[in-house]
């Protein structure tokens, strides 16, 4: 059986209740074997613009039994309400060819109200219309289960597992930036003349003069000092592009009402993930203000023992 519950819908339908056989199946397209439906209960909720006695309270489609059975609402003070059962003509006297036969139907109102044969007849066309209706959205809700299923299934069979962006371990970005920090560490040991742009700007001398060495000196160390406060700049320009986003994904998730729960664990994983990019931001921000001295001291260290600024050092080869 299946039920399913419905809110504001346009027609006041509150739920919705189906009842299968177990003898019968029937094949449909994608291997989507439908079930053998045997009754269908449909409820609805008062429409006072509509008169009780004609406004549908219950609605059922005995399909193995072949009627339609139609229960109204209750008239205010009374205790009892409308019914009407209609048993269904074969196919070949449907459409065009409908004909209201009254030893087809039976009902009951409290009131005594008499009905005309064409109101009958125009309620008994609408009804066969809307088990029609019912029917086809019966056999949408199980293509909709069956999807639902399969998915379970291969998830199931498959599970991809989702890694979270702060385990180093499985984190396939991780293994690749270990490799290129390897790779850069390999770099750095080897042996990196500074001086060698500068000098290929004079045309390479073999011997530079005191003005020309102090200019190179003087442009080598001015000129990693505006990269040190480069690097430092677009650390912060990046920190700040991750926090006014990190504001705005926070507003979002608490400003929206209607907010699915997949909307919300994807802004929540968008803030995680921002998260993560500030914290790995202001680690860097610290290493390189802990590095700066260091480095800019390895840099004077190299230019003090480089041989083309020896005469800056006055050694006696130079003179």
């Amino acid at each position: 059986m299946i039920t399913r519950y419905y809110n504001q819908s346009f027609d006041r339908l509150e739920n919705r209740h189906v009842q299968f056989s177990r003898e019968q199946k029937s094949s449909a397209p994608h291997d989507i074997h439908y079930r053998h439906i045997s009754n269908i209960v449909e409820k609805f909720n008062r429409d006072e613009r509509i008169k009780a006695s004609k406004n549908i309270a219950i609605r059922e489609f005995a399909i193995d039994e072949n009627e339609i059975r139609l229960t109204y609402h209750y008239h205010p003070g009374q205790f009892t309400r409308a019914m009407r059962t209609y048993i269904k003509p074969p196919l070949a006297e449907r459409g065009e060819r409908l004909v209201l036969n009254l030893s087809m139907m039976q009902g009951y109102t409290p009131l005594d109200e008499s009905e005309k044969s064409l109101h009958l007849l125009y309620e008994l066309e609408t009804e066969l219309k809307k088990e029609d209706v019912s029917v086809s959205q019966v056999r949408a809700a199980e293509k909709e289960m069956y999807a639902f299923l399969e998915t379970r299934n291969k998830e199931y069979l498959l599970p991809t597992l989702s890694i979270s962006i702060y385990d180093k371990l499985r984190e396939p970005e991780s293994l690749t930036e270990a490799l290129v920090k390897t790779k850069s560490q390999e770099d750095i040991t080897e042996d990196i003349d500074y001086l060698k742009p500068y000098l290929a700007r004079l045309g390479n001398p073999l011997e530079l003069s005191n003005i020309d060495a102090y200019f190179v000196q003087y442009t080598c160390l001015n000129d990693y000092k505006q990269l040190l406060v480069q690097r430092a700049n677009k650390i912060l320009r990046e920190f700040d592009r991750y926090s006014q986003e990190l504001i705005k994904t926070q507003a979002l998730l608490t400003q929206e009402g209607d907010v699915t729960r997949e909307e919300e664990e994807n802004l929540l994983e968008k803030i995680n993930e921002i998260n993560f990019h500030l914290q790995m931001l202001e680690t860097r921000l610290n290493r390189h203000r802990d590095l700066v001295p260091i480095r800019y001291e390895m840099l004077m260290d190299h230019l003090q023992q480089s041989p083309h600024l020896a005469i800056l050092r006055g050694d006696s080869n130079n003179k």
